[in-house]
C-alpha cells in the first residue's frame, strides 16, 4: 500500500448515525455503551457486506460506507439504498430484543449521495487508511445530519440513478454547509414490489 489516490467518477457514499446518542451517553455507563455499539455495528456491518458495500470507518456511533470504490458494482446507488432499507429492518429486530431487555430502542438516520471523488490510501508513512475525499463525502454526511430517525435521505443525484426501484417522498429542500442553493432531497420509503412487473408484462402480451 502506498499513499495516493485516484479519481472515481461515480461513487455512492453512505453515512448513518444514532439519533440521541449524546444524551444516551450521559445516562449510561461506558461499558453498556460499548456493548450496545458492538451489538449494533455487528448487525449493520453484516448487512453492509451482504450488499457489496465497503466499510470506510466508524465515527463514534456513525458508519461511513462506500459503493463504487474500490470496486465498481453494476448499480451502486441501488445497492446502497437496498442496504439501507434492510438495515432498517435489521434494526427493528434489534430494537425488539432491546425492549425485551428493558433497554431503549435505537433511532438511526441515513444520508446517501452519489458523484465524483478521490479514493485512495491517505495518512502518514506509519499509518495509512483507505478512504475517500471530496464534496460527495461531505454532502453525504450533511444529508445524514438532516435525516430524522428512520429516514433514508438521498440526494437528487442518487435519486436519479435508482431506476424507479423505490417509493420515495420529496422533502423540503435542505440548506447544507458549503452549498449556495438548497439541495433537493428525497426520503426513501420502501422498495417497489417486484410482483408488479410480471403482472404488467402478462397483461401487455395478452393484449
Amino acid at each position: 500500500m502506498k499513499p495516493g489516490g485516484q479519481r472515481v467518477e461515480q461513487c455512492t457514499v453512505f453515512n448513518s448515525d444514532i439519533r440521541g446518542f449524546t444524551a444516551m451517553s450521559e445516562t449510561q455507563t461506558p461499558e453498556s455503551l460499548v456493548d450496545m455499539l458492538n451489538e449494533y455495528f455487528e448487525r449493520m456491518v453484516e448487512t453492509l457486506f451482504k450488499y457489496g458495500g465497503t466499510l470506510d470507518k466508524f465515527m463514534g456511533d456513525g458508519i461511513m460506507a462506500l459503493w463504487g470504490a474500490p470496486v465498481l458494482g453494476p448499480n451502486d446507488p441501488v445497492a446502497s439504498v437496498s442496504c439501507a432499507i434492510e438495515m432498517s429492518e435489521v434494526l427493528g429486530v434489534l430494537n425488539r430484543e432491546r425492549m425485551a431487555r428493558e433497554q431503549p430502542p435505537l433511532g438511526v438516520g441515513v444520508g446517501i449521495h452519489t458523484g465524483p471523488l478521490v479514493a485512495g490510501y491517505i495518512g502518514s508513512s506509519k499509518a495509512l487508511s483507505y478512504t475517500v475525499i471530496g464534496d460527495v463525502a461531505n454532502t453525504s454526511a450533511r444529508l445524514c445530519s438532516v435525516a430524522l430517525a428512520g429516514q433514508i435521505v438521498v440526494s437528487e443525484d442518487t435519486f436519479s440513478k435508482l431506476e424507479g426501484r423505490f417509493e420515495v417522498e420529496e422533502l423540503r429542500p435542505a440548506k447544507v454547509k458549503g452549498k449556495e442553493k438548497p439541495l433537493r432531497i428525497f426520503n426513501v420509503l420502501r422498495e417497489r414490489p417486484l410482483a408488479q412487473v410480471p403482472a404488467q408484462i402478462g397483461s401487455s402480451s395478452a393484449a
